[in-house]
């Protein structure tokens, strides 16, 4: 797709090109040397193009940030349960001496929360380049020539 500056530039081409073709068939008169004489008009052209640049550079990584995470966890854990109760007391029967201290071991157990981390992949992000075209819009001011003619002329 050429732009419309392009278009008048070459606009602007033909019509000097045109115009120089007239000039010199008008142009009938003979100078010194005996050749035409010769006027030529000049115009500027435009010689539009890009070139490579880098303005800038990409850097991609990584950083750690840290989440607290809070969650309730339920376990499992015994505890000693002491229960005492009345006894009849009986006349007839006679109860054992007391001999000394007595003692009943009670094993209890119980569960506990352990966490322990590992890292897996979460997410994979995909690097690449890609070009795209955009339209850079240009103004510049094109001179050119034009032929004026000065005095009588019959």
């Amino acid at each position: 797709m050429r732009s419309r500056l392009f278009w008048q530039a070459k606009a602007a081409q033909d019509w000097s090109r045109a115009w120089a073709g007239t000039l010199t068939a008008m142009n009938n008169s003979t100078g010194p040397s005996g050749e035409p004489q010769r006027l030529r008009l000049h115009a500027e052209r435009l010689d539009v193009s890009t070139t490579p640049d880098t303005p800038g550079l990409a850097t991609v990584g990584t950083t750690v940030e840290e989440t607290r995470v809070v969650f309730d966890m339920p376990y499992v854990y015994e505890t000693l349960d002491v229960q005492t109760q009345a006894v009849q007391i009986q006349a007839q029967r006679s109860a054992e001496p007391i001999a000394g201290p007595q003692h009943l071991t009670v094993q209890l157990s119980r569960e506990i929360v352990s966490v322990r981390k590992r890292t897996v992949v979460a997410e994979e992000v995909g690097l690449g380049r890609r070009t795209e075209t955009d339209i850079a819009h240009v103004s510049v001011g094109l001179r050119r020539e034009v032929l004026k003619v000065e005095g009588d002329s019959q």
